[in-house]
């Protein structure tokens, strides 16, 4: 009974996130203009970025005590990387797209991890994933001060392709050092 509570949760939690990429939508042009008109546009992205970072780090924190000084190394430098393809995307939205979708892509797997087992579980979120970002483009489409963007729809696909990859390597990782 408590299993499926915590996944109603989950699902809940996973359905209010990508209700909230949709909602704003039509609006976050306002918050863009505002945000450059007061010079703190890229001030907020890199924020957010090293927010992104540091809830990363704090997740390999947690696992610290699973992990040897070998892999929490490995994944400190996964971060890094993970890090570097973000700041160096061009475009303040291109950024924002990959924290946005990394987190959609973290809360899919967490969802699903229970219900699908194996290569499954990353297949199903990958796909979650894939059509919340195209349909966020495609609705972009129809939506004034909002275009269709292929480089956006990569930078989603490609941030859910980061995200799995640090939550494979983090369980990886972990079930090397048990067993």
């Amino acid at each position: 009974m408590e299993a499926a509570t915590s996944y109603r949760k989950r699902i809940i939690c996973l359905l209010l996130y990508i209700f909230a990429i949709f909602a704003s939508i039509p609006f976050i042009w306002r918050v863009e203009v505002f945000l450059r008109a007061k010079h703190l546009l890229m001030v907020t992205v890199y924020l957010l970025i090293a927010l992104f970072i540091a809830a990363m780090v704090l997740a390999i924190l947690r696992s610290a005590i699973k992990l040897g000084v070998g892999s929490f190394a490995a994944l400190a430098v996964y971060i890094a990387l993970y890090g570097a393809v973000i700041l160096t995307a061009k475009g303040f939205d291109k950024k924002v797209h990959f924290i946005e979708y990394g987190i959609l892509a973290f809360l899919a797997h967490g969802t699903f991890k229970r219900r699908k087992v194996g290569a499954a579980v990353y297949l199903f979120s990958f796909t979650v994933v894939a059509f919340v970002g195209s349909l966020d483009e495609l609705v972009q489409y129809y939506i004034p001060h909002r275009t269709f963007d292929i480089e956006d729809l990569l930078s989603n696909l490609l941030a859910g392709l980061l995200m799995f990859g640090f939550i494979f390597l983090t369980h990886f990782f972990c079930s090397q050092e048990k067993g």
